[in-house]
Formats: C-alpha cells, sequence, structure tokens
C-alpha cells in the first residue's frame, strides 16, 4: 500500500483525460523497465494537483510512497488565475524576462530556477547511492540544467530545452578521480525528454514550441 506524505495543493485543474491517459502510460513503463538492479528507493513529487494526479499511478505501479516536495512546484502565480478554462492552458511564463514575475506577487522565472535548483542540488548528499525519482514540472527539468551545468539565470534567452509532458530524462551522479574534478561530484545526463512509452498509444505528445504555452 502506497501513502503520500506531505501537503499536496489544489491550485490548478488537474489532468485532463488526455494526461491521465499519458501518466497511465508512464506508469505502466516505469514499472516494466525497473527490475532488481534498476529499482527506484525514493519517489518525490511536486505538490501542485497535476502531479499529485501523475503520481498516483505511478506510486502504484512501483509500491512507493510518494513525499511532496514544495521546492519542486512550478511557478507560483500569485493571487492571480493563468488558466484560460477554455484551452486549459498557461501563458504568463516569461522566460526571456528571468527577473520580472507576469503577475503581480507571482515568482519570477529566476526564482523558480534557484528554488527548485537548490533541491535537486542537494539530492546527492541526501539519497547517496540511492535511486530517486522525481515526478514534477517542465521547469523543473530548466532548474535541474541550470544547476548541474552552471547555467546563467538569462540562459534561456539563447538557448532552452523542450520536455514534453511525461517525458523522461535520466540523471547520474558519480565521483570524478582526475585532477581538478569537482569534490561535490558530477552530474552526467543520461537521457533527456524521452517519451518512446507513448508510441502507439495515440497519445503522443504535440510538437508544439514550449515555452509559449504550457497545456495541461
Amino acid at each position: 500500500m502506497t501513502q503520500i506524505r506531505g501537503l499536496a495543493v489544489a491550485d490548478c485543474r488537474g489532468l485532463t483525460r488526455r494526461g491521465r491517459g499519458q501518466a497511465a502510460y508512464t506508469a505502466m513503463h516505469l514499472a516494466a523497465s525497473t527490475g532488481a538492479d534498476s529499482s527506484f528507493d525514493v519517489l518525490y513529487a511536486s505538490p501542485r494537483r497535476r502531479c499529485v494526479e501523475s503520481a498516483e499511478p505511478v506510486a502504484k505501479a512501483l509500491n512507493l510512497d510518494v513525499v511532496f516536495a514544495p521546492a519542486l512546484r512550478s511557478l507560483d502565480h500569485g493571487p492571480g488565475d493563468p488558466w484560460d478554462p477554455a484551452s486549459n492552458a498557461i501563458g504568463t511564463i516569461r522566460l526571456l524576462a528571468h527577473d520580472a514575475a507576469a503577475l503581480p506577487g507571482a515568482e519570477c522565472w529566476a526564482r523558480n530556477r534557484q528554488r527548485a535548483g537548490g533541491f535537486l542540488g542537494a539530492l546527492a548528499a541526501r539519497h547517496s547511492g540511492r535511486s530517486v525519482l522525481i515526478i514534477a514540472h517542465a521547469e523543473t527539468q530548466d532548474a535541474a540544467l541550470a544547476a548541474y551545468f552552471g547555467l546563467a539565470p538569462d540562459s534561456g534567452a539563447r538557448a532552452y530545452e523542450i520536455t514534453w509532458h511525461t517525458g523522461i530524462s535520466r540523471w547520474r551522479h558519480h565521483r570524478q578521480v582526475w585532477p581538478g574534478a569537482h569534490e561535490g561530484g558530477a552530474w552526467a545526463l543520461l537521457a533527456h525528454n524521452d517519451v518512446r512509452h507513448l508510441a502507439g498509444t495515440g497519445l503522443e505528445p504535440h510538437d508544439t514550441c514550449w515555452p509559449r504555452t504550457t497545456r495541461i
């Protein structure tokens, strides 16, 4: 029996029917691809409702507890409601204005990177030798790239990554032994935005140009 620890934030409309299907196939894929030598030890999730609903089938399939990490939540949008009910889309992420909030009282992109990146940067020390699964947002992968590669806050103005819904990225942390190696170890990006588990399901990602809008 899996358990959910931490507070889930009911701050969005949750997954669409398509999103629930994608989450279900992701759960099946992760369960089928893990074994005695490749199982996960820890499952973290963002407390946003759409991540809560994505984590539920995965936790059940892998028989893991879910630990909600507030630091992994997507951008805080302040008191305003950025969702468009007709399209279930959110259009307030200003990647090019990394230090400017999109709405009054909202969080800027640089602050989101710093918050999530701080959590991700501490994973190696917190879970040394263990496998960690994180269910969060496209912004979370952006924060990982920024934290692990040491990118500047305004790097998104020159280049950015694409992470589709249920796109799977894999990182490995290891200690380097050659001269000049970082004392905290190094991160290797093994895979990014892998959505092969959706091939042939009819739920393949739409080829849209994120981050113009983010669809749930």
